[in-house]
C-alpha cells in the first residue's frame, strides 16, 4: 500500500467531514473549489460522492467474480429517486455521478474483477457510517420525508444494492496503484474514471443518450474557471509530468533526483508520446490537489510551444 493510500484510510478513520471535503476536492467529475462542502448544497450528491471516494484495500481469501445479476445498470428508478432529492443546481452533477458509479461497475465486470465477502462487509461498514451521520441530523431526515421515503427505506432499496458498484471502483483503483504505486490520488482517480467512462459510453451509448434526452441532462463533464500555466517540463515520473515555470528546460530527470522539484504535476497518459523533459508547454487545467509538498492537477489541454 502506498503512502497516499495510507493517508486516505487514515482520513476515513480520523474525520468523516475531512473525508467528504478531500473526496469532493479531488473528484474530477466536476468543478469544485477548495472549501468545506455545505450539506444544504445537495444531500444526495454528498452521499454518492463520499461512497465513490471510499477506497478499500483488503487481502482476498475466497474470491468470486462480479455478477451482472447483482445490481442493475442505468436503472431509471434509482436515477429518478436521486434526481428527485437533488437540488436543482446539482441535478446534472448528481446524474453524472450516478453514471460514473455504473461505469465503474460495468468496466470492472468486463475486466473480470473479483471480490470476496469480507470486502462487501467492509464497504457495508462504510455505508453504515454514512447512515449514522445522516440519521443524527434532523434537517437531513426532513429531506427524505419530503420525498416520501424514510432513511431506512432509502438505504435498503437504493444505496445498499449499489454497494457492489463502490467495490468495483475500489478494485479498479487497486489495479492502478499496482502499476503506479506512488500515483497521486487525484491522478489515479482521473485515470480510472476516464477509462471506465470511455468503455461505458461505447457500450451503453444509446441508453445514455435516451436518459440525457428524458431528463434534459448531460453525461459530459464540463469544467469552468479553467486555469492556465506556462513553463518547462522539468521531470517525467511514472504516470505524471512536472511543469515548472522557473525551470530553464535543461534540467534532466537525473539532475532532478538530486534536488527538490517545484511546480505542478499533470497526468501523462493522454500526452505520453508528445512530451519530453525540457519542452516548453502551455497547459490548461481546472482541478488541483495538494499531496504533501506536491501539487497535482488534471489536464484539459496541452500545447507545446516551439
Amino acid at each position: 500500500m502506498s503512502k497516499y493510500e495510507v493517508d486516505v484510510l487514515k482520513d476515513l478513520k480520523d474525520s468523516k467531514k475531512r473525508v467528504m471535503t478531500n473526496v469532493v476536492e479531488q473528484i474530477a467529475q466536476r468543478e469544485v473549489k477548495k472549501k468545506y462542502l455545505r450539506w444544504q448544497y445537495s444531500l444526495l450528491t454528498v452521499i454518492l460522492t463520499v461512497c465513490i471516494g471510499l477506497f478499500i484495500y483488503t487481502q482476498f481469501n475466497e474470491e468470486r467474480p462480479l455478477s451482472a445479476s447483482d445490481v442493475k445498470i442505468l436503472d431509471e428508478k434509482t436515477i429518478e429517486m436521486f434526481l428527485g432529492m437533488a437540488n436543482q443546481e446539482f441535478m446534472n452533477e448528481t446524474f453524472q455521478t450516478l453514471l460514473e458509479m455504473d461505469a465503474f461497475y460495468a468496466y470492472a465486470l468486463d475486466k473480470g474483477i473479483v471480490f470476496n465477502e469480507d470486502t462487501i462487509v467492509e464497504q457495508d461498514n462504510r455505508t453504515q457510517d454514512i447512515y449514522n451521520l445522516i440519521k443524527n441530523d434532523p434537517e437531513k431526515i426532513e429531506e427524505f420525508t419530503k420525498s416520501n421515503i424514510t432513511l431506512d427505506e432509502f438505504f435498503e432499496e437504493f444505496l445498499e444494492p449499489n454497494t457492489i458498484k463502490m467495490i468495483a471502483q475500489s478494485e479498479l483503483m487497486k489495479i492502478y496503484y499496482k502499476k503506479y504505486e506512488d500515483a497521486f490520488p487525484l491522478h489515479a482517480y482521473l485515470a480510472v474514471k476516464n477509462e471506465s467512462m470511455q468503455y461505458f459510453l461505447a457500450k451503453y451509448g444509446e441508453e445514455i443518450k435516451h436518459l440525457e434526452e428524458k431528463y434534459q441532462l448531460s453525461a459530459k463533464t464540463s469544467y469552468t474557471s479553467n486555469q492556465l500555466k506556462t513553463g518547462y517540463i522539468a521531470a517525467i515520473e511514472g504516470d505524471r509530468f512536472l511543469v515548472d515555470p522557473a525551470n530553464n528546460g535543461r534540467i534532466s530527470n537525473e539532475e532532478n533526483n538530486e534536488k527538490p522539484l517545484h511546480g505542478m504535476w499533470f497526468p501523462i497518459h493522454d500526452v505520453i508520446d508528445k512530451v519530453n523533459v525540457g519542452d516548453y508547454v502551455h497547459v490548461k487545467y481546472s482541478l488541483t490537489s495538494t499531496e504533501g509538498a506536491d501539487t497535482a492537477a488534471n489536464l484539459l489541454e496541452l500545447e507545446i510551444i516551439e
